[in-house]
């Protein structure tokens, strides 16, 4: 009896102790989770956690995104600057004594974010329009540019080249068309070459309007115009037509000349109506048109010219008779271009009279 009382007793001794390690247990299971939770609270909002370092992080973002734009822009400012003709640096370059300071913006290229620079408006080019006020026939100061230019053998079919110097002419111009389909055009109030142009036999004749106008061309100033024509010439198509002679004679066994033309009539005719075309000695010149005819017994090809008297006249450059015979001729004359100007060309001063010709702004 008494045995089996200090086992029970000892069960419930060994019972409780076991309850107690068990409450120790979970106190202690607690502290450390309690401890846990601490650090991880503490790694979160403390003075260095996650979530401050996030908050620094989207900071430092914000400050990059906001670099990255003040580089782009200030690249694009750097273009900008050099295409103006500056160097890049927002100096200005037409200030030698302080070549490296931009004095519309003294901070050189920067820009403030959210405050763009105002696009700059072109100055107008003062003057009034010379296709509001301009006629036929009325003068124009017109500076040809300075050059030196050589027609070849191909193209005039003369044995010799031939060199020219534009400079050798600086008298006026006057206005031939001024109209919506021809656009502003003006002729040389006289001859522009010293020495005369030649035209040779079967090539000249050919060649004769596009020599006429490649010799013209050399008139072109790019500042006031924009292409060049010798007169007499289609002054909407100048090339003039390229197809072949037709007339079906037996002695005509050639078949590569070009046929003739009439284009010349329109400008001559407005020379003459506008009082352009002059009437004195030694002062013919070149009418940039082709004429060609034949009858049973001689075919001949010229180039046309307008004569001291005024009247027109054709000159021989290549013919051939029945008999198979065939002649090469030249013509020696001056040549009178016609420039188209540029579309919204001013002038400043000047009525367009001879002795005050209208002055062209550039």
């Amino acid at each position: 009896m008494i045995r089996n009382e200090r086992n029970i007793i000892k069960k419930e001794v060994e019972n409780k102790e076991q309850k107690g390690i068990t409450l120790v247990a979970l106190v202690i299971t607690i502290i450390i989770l309690l401890i846990l939770a601490g650090v991880t609270i503490r790694g979160i909002l403390g003075e260095k956690g996650l979530a401050e370092e996030a908050k620094n992080a989207t900071q430092r973002y914000g400050q990059a995104q906001d670099e990255e734009e003040n580089v782009v822009k200030n690249f694009l400012d750097e273009l900008k600057d050099i295409n103006s003709g500056g160097d890049g640096t927002g100096g200005n370059p037409n200030n030698p004594s302080n070549p490296g300071e931009n004095t519309t913006n003294p901070g050189g290229n920067t820009v403030e974010p959210g405050n763009p620079t105002e696009p700059e408006i072109p100055t107008e080019t003062p003057g009034e329009s010379l296709a509001a006020i301009a006629q036929p026939g009325d003068y124009i100061r017109y500076t040809v540019p300075e050059k030196t230019f050589t027609m070849t053998t191909k193209q005039t079919g003369y044995e010799n080249e031939q060199t020219y110097n534009t400079k050798e002419y600086i008298e006026l111009w006057q206005v031939l068309y001024n109209d919506t389909e021809r656009g502003l055009q003006i002729i040389s109030k006289n001859k522009v070459n010293n020495e005369y142009l030649i035209l040779h036999g079967k090539v000249g004749y050919n060649n004769c309007i596009p020599t006429l106008n490649s010799f013209c061309s050399n008139y072109v100033n790019p500042k006031y115009a924009t292409s060049g024509r010798c007169v007499g010439t289609n002054p909407i198509n100048p090339e003039g037509t390229k197809e072949l002679y037709e007339e079906n004679f037996d002695f005509l066994y050639s078949q590569d000349l070009i046929k003739g033309d009439t284009d010349y009539t329109e400008d001559f005719y407005r020379m003459k109506d506008a009082n352009i075309w002059y009437i004195q000695n030694n002062k013919s010149y070149f009418l940039a048109s082709r004429g060609a005819g034949a009858n049973s017994s001689r075919a001949g090809f010229s180039v046309r010219w307008v004569k001291a008297t005024g009247d027109i006249d054709g000159n021989t450059l290549w013919s051939i008779n029945s008999t198979g015979i065939a002649s090469s001729f030249g013509r020696a004359d001056n040549v009178r271009p016609v420039i188209t100007l540029k579309t919204g060309i001013k002038t400043n001063s000047g009525t367009g009279t001879f002795s005050s010709p209208y002055e062209l702004v550039e």
